[in-house]
């Protein structure tokens, strides 16, 4: 009789604390028991940074002198490329190289010298997600910087307020011959030690490769435990400045950032 009630006594703890983990849980922080958190961290981590984490696909458009547009075949757009974007309170922050998409795509030079090309619709979708994309039709953006961003409307990460010298990175590619919007997203988390960072917030990633791999950024972020809880801090967004992929620390651009839209 004794383990009888012992058995029903451990049964429905298990059950309230499983309650637990999946009633606080959002994009920002997770708050779990102590002892469950300690057996299922990695994928509530990996469940939180998804929420924060999107595919963004730059469209692009030429234009004549004489102001006639062209698109490519019966397309709407001429190229496009893709990025990654982290949400930081409610700012998508995301590579400024996406700003000008023609500059890797061969399709372009035979036209280069009769059009100008342009950004038209810029889209986002939740990375892995079965989601349509969000449309966007954004004007200007501030890239004066490796990192712009734009308001999509809805909230994410806390970015971090220091420059660690450890932590996790994200990194999100594609099969080199697929779209992205035609294939599944892979990921791999690679955890980094001794960061050196410059007076801009940007470091290197050294013995980082992705042979027949195509890149379309990450994330480098620090999780702070506390007692019950785990946060979750945005560090940089792993990014591609002149053909060459580091890390760009958020805080310091976000300190001198005026928004552009």
């Amino acid at each position: 009789m004794r383990k009888a009630v012992e058995f029903i006594l451990v049964f429905y703890t298990l059950c309230f604390f499983k309650v637990e983990v999946h009633a606080q849980i959002d994009s920002t922080s997770i708050r779990i028991p102590q002892l469950v958190a300690l057996q299922n961290n990695q994928n509530l981590v990996n469940k939180a940074i998804d929420g924060a984490i999107y595919l963004v696909r730059q469209e692009y458009m030429l234009e004549s002198s004489s102001g006639e547009r062209l698109g490519r075949g019966i397309l709407d757009y001429f190229g496009k490329t893709y990025r990654i974007g982290v949400l930081v309170n409610r700012d998508l922050w995301l590579p400024s190289s996406i700003r000008e998409p023609w500059r890797t795509d061969p399709n372009f030079k035979e036209y280069e010298a009769d059009f100008e090309p342009f950004c038209s619709l810029t889209k986002v979708k939740a990375i892995n997600s079965d989601n349509d994309y969000r449309v966007f039709e954004i004007k200007k953006l501030n890239l004066e910087s490796p990192l712009t961003s734009f308001k999509p409307g809805v909230a994410g990460l806390n970015a971090s307020d220091s420059l660690p010298q450890n932590g996790k990175l994200l990194v999100y590619y594609v099969e080199e011959d697929n779209s992205p919007d035609e294939s599944v997203i892979k990921s791999t988390n690679i955890n980094l030690n001794q960061i050196s960072w410059d007076n801009e917030g940007m470091a290197e990633v050294k013995d980082i490769q992705f042979k027949d791999r195509m890149i379309l950024g990450g994330a480098l972020f620090v999780e702070k435990v506390s007692l019950g809880k785990i946060d979750i801090e945005l560090v940089a967004v792993y990014t591609d400045v002149e053909e060459n992929w580091v890390l760009q620390a958020v805080h310091p651009i976000i300190t001198n950032h005026i928004p552009s839209n």
